[in-house]
C-alpha cells in the first residue's frame, strides 16, 4: 500500500470514529488506539519466535510462535487493492534469553487500531531497519553486506474475537441456530468496502 493510500484510510477511519461518537449515533462505538512497538524475531532450536516490546518503555508485551494455516489471495481488477485472507495459529511461549540469542529480524510498527464489535481495522507503518540478508560468509572479504532499511504500509482487518466466530461455526455443525453466515458476510463486506475506497 502507498503512503497516499495510508493517509486516505487514516482520514476515512478517523471520520468513522467521529461519527460513532455523535449523540445521535445508534450502534457500537469505534475504539481507537495508537501503539508503537518493536518486533524481534529469533530462531531457537528450529522454532521462530516473535518478541514484541513497547517502543518507549521496552516492556515485553507478547512472546509468540505463529503457524500459518492457509492463505487465500483474491485478485480484484476493478479496485486499487487486492485482498489476501490469512489464517494463522498463534501460541504464547516463554520469553527466550534475549542476551544469549541474536535476533534474525527486527520490525518497528507504528499502528493505528480501530476496533468495533468483532473487528479490528489496523493501519500500520512498518520499518525494517538495515540488516544482514542471511548468515555471514566467513570467506567473504570486506565489510559484510547489508540490506537497506525498508518502510511499508499495511491495512489489515483482524478478527478481534475469533472465539465468537468459531462458536457460531460449531453451531452450524450441530444444526443449531447461529450467526455464522451473517458474521462471514460482514467480514467479506468490510474487505470489499475497503478495497473499493482505495485511491
Amino acid at each position: 500500500m502507498t503512503v497516499q493510500q495510508h493517509a486516505m484510510f487514516n482520514k476515512l477511519l478517523n471520520q468513522r470514529v467521529d461519527e460513532t461518537r455523535r449523540p445521535e449515533f445508534r450502534g457500537s462505538r469505534i475504539e481507537y488506539k495508537h501503539t508503537k512497538e518493536i518486533d524481534h524475531f529469533y530462531r531457537i532450536e528450529g522454532t521462530r519466535l516473535r518478541v514484541t516490546t513497547d517502543k518507549e518503555s521496552g516492556q515485553v508485551l507478547a512472546v509468540i510462535t505463529k503457524t500459518k494455516i492457509a492463505d487465500l489471495n483474491i485478485y480484484s481488477p476493478r479496485t486499487k487493492l487486492d485482498i489476501r485472507i490469512t489464517i494463522n495459529e498463534e501460541q504464547t511461549v516463554e520469553r527466550p534469553d534475549m542476551d544469549a540469542h541474536k535476533p534474525i529480524l527486527e520490525r518497528h510498527k507504528d499502528r493505528l487500531s480501530y476496533k468495533q464489535d468483532l473487528w479490528s481495522f489496523d493501519l500500520t507503518q512498518v520499518v525494517s531497519p538495515e540488516h544482514e540478508p542471511g548468515p555471514v560468509n566467513p570467506y567473504a572479504t570486506g565489510p559484510p553486506k547489508t540490506l537497506p532499511a525498508v518502510t511499508t504500509h499495511e491495512l489489515e482487518l483482524e478478527v478481534a474475537h475469533p472465539e465468537t466466530w468459531l462458536a457460531e461455526r460449531a453451531k452450524v455443525a450441530l444444526n443449531k441456530p447461529n450467526n455464522f453466515h451473517e458474521i462471514t458476510h460482514t467480514f467479506l463486506g468490510n474487505l470489499r468496502a475497503l478495497a473499493k475506497r482505495a485511491i
